[in-house]
């Protein structure tokens, strides 16, 4: 079974969703749902029909995360009404009932629940992105071109662009797809000089709601890695702590590539090993914004020593599942992966897992004083 994917005839290109105008984002988003599709190719090319999949806390149904994508985007923008007043719209603003929402919509549809829904199959849940994209491109050709007017437009870009990195996640977790193995520049120690950092983002454009606030800390002199920890060094911190079989599994890795899928408690240990620590998200913003180039970041995204929590004043957008469910369970992990698409790539972006996870492209790097 194959996924032809969707041709895009490629307008003005964009680096950054945020700013994107009208014209950028109608190509911007016919060029994420061309990702989305190549991307879910891998399932539709290895799994059966309806492309079953375990039931684990890390996975979905890929139909149903196919399904999910397109619906995020219609419920926010072909059916909401309030859709130019950006993130001061009421998020439980009326909309016709549909039967897709008793399917797609995550905020109500439990985790477990997913692999028992009767879904669509693929051709009938294609249908139904090509059908709403359709109408999300149509409505953005008349939109007005403030940023209250483009938001649902710069979110649902967001969104699919994200789901189109767990879809990565997901074909790696099943074996389906082999995590990149970039060689690391040689590690050298920059030094940070103390300062003020705001860590939030200046509100133009767009910008998520955990993004904002009152959040300038300082940051006191310290040297950090120019790079993440290597899968060498990583493997050696196992042996020293007798977990040779663990050690043994990386053998057949690039020794100078970064580690990867590694949770919060092993970067902290093997932190602690080296008799360094890992880089609060202060640390690491104020170092990716004084070192430049020097700070070799975007192979895999990295864990900090910050909780995920609300910077001051915090107020939560629309889309109130995004943050504030999180707050006080998740740690931040700063900068990108291999499988970010670059428009989302950027140093103030605030990345949030579960401690324990490491099925995300992670690693991590040290600091010390």
């Amino acid at each position: 079974m194959s996924l032809p994917a969707t041709a895009v005839p490629l307008g003005p290109p964009t680096s950054d969703f945020r700013t994107a105008t009208p014209a950028q984002l109608s190509t911007a988003l016919q060029t994420v749902r061309s990702e989305s599709l190549q991307r879910f190719a891998v399932f539709a090319n290895a799994l059966d029909e309806r492309l079953t999949v375990p039931q684990r806390p890390t996975l979905n149904p890929p139909l149903w995360e196919l399904g999910h994508v397109g619906w995020f985007q219609t419920w926010w923008i072909a059916r909401n009404s309030e859709r130019a007043l950006g993130r001061h719209a009421n998020p439980g603003a009326h909309r016709q009932s549909m039967a897709d929402d008793a399917l797609y919509n995550s905020g109500t549809v439990a985790h477990a629940t997913r692999w028992h829904l009767p879904l669509p199959d693929l051709a009938a849940t294609q249908r139904s992105l090509e059908n709403g994209l359709d109408q999300t491109l149509n409505l953005l050709a008349h939109a007005q071109t403030g940023d209250a007017d483009l938001y649902f437009y710069r979110l649902a870009y967001a969104h699919e662009a994200m789901h189109a990195e767990a879809w990565a996640m997901m074909a790696h977790e099943l074996g389906l797809l082999e995590s990149p193995a970039p060689e690391l520049p040689k590690c050298q120690q920059l030094s940070i000089r103390g300062a003020a950092v705001d860590l939030s983002l200046l509100d133009r454009g767009f910008t998520f709601d955990n993004e904002r606030g009152a959040s300038q800390t300082r940051v006191f002199d310290c040297f950090i890695d120019s790079v993440t920890v290597s899968i060498e060094l990583f493997a050696t911190y196992l042996k020293a702590n007798d977990r040779h079989t663990e050690a043994e599994k990386l053998s057949h890795l690039p020794p100078h590539s970064p580690i990867r899928h590694v949770n919060l408690t092993d970067a902290q240990a093997c932190a602690a090993w080296m008799g360094r620590r890992l880089p609060t998200e202060a640390e690491w913003l104020a170092a990716a914004l004084q070192q430049g180039e020097q700070f070799d970041w975007g192979d895999v995204w990295e864990w900090t020593a910050s909780p995920f929590a609300p910077f001051e004043g915090f107020t939560a957008d629309p889309y109130r599942d995004y943050s504030a469910p999180w707050f006080g369970t998740h740690q931040v992990l700063k900068g990108a992966s291999a499988w970010t698409l670059p428009p989302m790539r950027n140093p103030h972006y605030r990345n949030f897992y579960l401690p324990q996870r490491s099925d995300m492209l992670c690693g991590f790097r040290t600091v010390s004083a």
